[in-house]
C-alpha cells in the first residue's frame, strides 16, 4: 500500500517507495533480532503478551494470529 510512503512524504518530505519501507522494516527487525540474540534472549522471550491474541483491535477487529512456530521461522 502506498499509505505509509505517502504519509512519510507528507510529514517529513521523504520520497520513499513501498519497497523502501519494506526494506527499512526488514532491516529494523533484523537489527532487533541480532541485538536480542547477543543479549542471550531465546525464542521463548520473543513472544507478544497474551492480550494481542485475545483482544481485537478496531476498526477491523483483528487479532494476532501467528503461531509460535511461524514466528520462530522468521
Amino acid at each position: 500500500s502506498e499509505a505509509v510512503p505517502t504519509a512519510w512524504q507528507g510529514l517529513g518530505g521523504w520520497a520513499l517507495t513501498v519497497d523502501d519501507v519494506t526494506a527499512l522494516g526488514t532491516s529494523v527487525l533484523k537489527t532487533e533480532r541480532a541485538f536480542n540474540q547477543a543479549a542471550a534472549f531465546t525464542n521463548a522471550h520473543d513472544r507478544l503478551p497474551e492480550f494481542f491474541v485475545t483482544e481485537s483491535v478496531p476498526p477491523h477487529n483483528a487479532v494476532w494470529d501467528f503461531s509460535d512456530e511461524e514466528i520462530d521461522e522468521f
